[in-house]
């Protein structure tokens, strides 16, 4: 007990002269002085399914957040062109989780590169196996967000899957902010206890490890990556997370000062859809074998 009060009173530490020094020295994002293209808000309307839950408040802020994020992160395209629509949706996966956070800027991204479909790099002098989205956190791209298009694609356009590479690459960069992918991203956790997320986190492994959970598979292969894959659930099925992993899904909603499926209750009219009606929450099902089965309400 003693020794974890040591490693967290170092880290407390470490956190609070990290947290002064980029205060004091690091580049600070600029607010671009043009507007927001037109064109930009149709494209969040009809791609973007959180954007259609916010209030017309929170529209104008997400809009505006959008617009400060590709002011200042270049992005790249690798053997393709970037296009509007791609910019909408890297931008979305970075503000989605830290919707909540008005100051946040992402102090370890300098650029992301675009590719169009699933890709390769060196690491360590080898090449890679083919990726969907990396967080490069070394090296000579260190600095660098890296997607295929294709991935970052589907990962709007089906919002039932639990899957999201955009989210899913934006909440290791998050979790990255104390300095390491650990899957403790201690800046988050200020108001709660990184003991209790740690014993969390090892309980829901353990569970997905026995076939016992409906997480993804890949969110046992280490602490960081169950971080990126249920915030990618916590985003794309809030209700069905908030059913079946109460605790979870109570602590995810602490850390990003978010409750997704309140929000979606209060946009869907859940309760006066038919069971053979199109689900309203987006995904295609009948309402009968999607959102009625975890209607947060019952």
């Amino acid at each position: 007990m003693i020794n974890f009060l040591i490693i967290i009173t170092i880290s407390v530490i470490f956190i609070l002269i990290r947290y002064l020094f980029i205060e004091a020295y690091a580049f600070k994002w600029k607010t671009p002085k043009h507007p927001f293209p037109t064109g930009w808000t149709t494209l969040l309307e009809q791609n973007i399914h959180y954007y259609s839950y916010l209030d017309a408040e929170e529209k104008i802020k997400f809009q505006q957040r959008i617009h400060i994020f590709l002011f200042n992160v270049k992005i790249t395209g690798i053997k393709t062109s970037v296009t509007d629509i791609d910019k909408i949706r890297i931008a979305s996966s970075a503000i989605i989780p830290v919707f909540n956070f008005p100051d946040w800027e992402y102090n370890f991204l300098e650029e992301v590169l675009l590719y169009p479909d699933d890709f390769t790099v060196k690491i360590q002098e080898k090449e890679s196996p083919k990726m969907k989205g990396l967080v490069v956190e070394s090296g000579y791209l260190n600095g660098k967000m890296i997607f295929s298009r294709k991935a970052l694609t589907e990962g709007f356009q089906n919002n039932n899957d639990k899957l999201n590479v955009g989210i899913h690459e934006f909440t290791h960069l998050i979790d990255k902010e104390d300095d390491l992918i650990d899957g403790v991203p201690e800046i988050l956790l200020k108001d709660q206890s990184i003991e209790a997320w740690i014993n969390l986190t090892q309980q829901k492994i353990a569970e997905i490890l026995k076939n016992k959970s409906d997480i993804r598979p890949y969110g046992a292969k280490r602490s960081a990556e169950f971080l990126a894959v249920t915030t990618e659930y916590f985003f794309e099925r809030p209700n069905i997370m908030k059913k079946k992993h109460p605790k979870l899904y109570a602590f995810i909603a602490n850390m990003y000062k978010q409750n997704p499926a309140l929000k979606r209750q209060a946009f869907y009219p859940i309760n006066k859809t038919k069971t053979q009606e199109k689900c309203p929450c987006g995904s295609g099902n009948y309402f009968k074998d999607c959102c009625a089965k975890y209607n947060i309400n019952n």
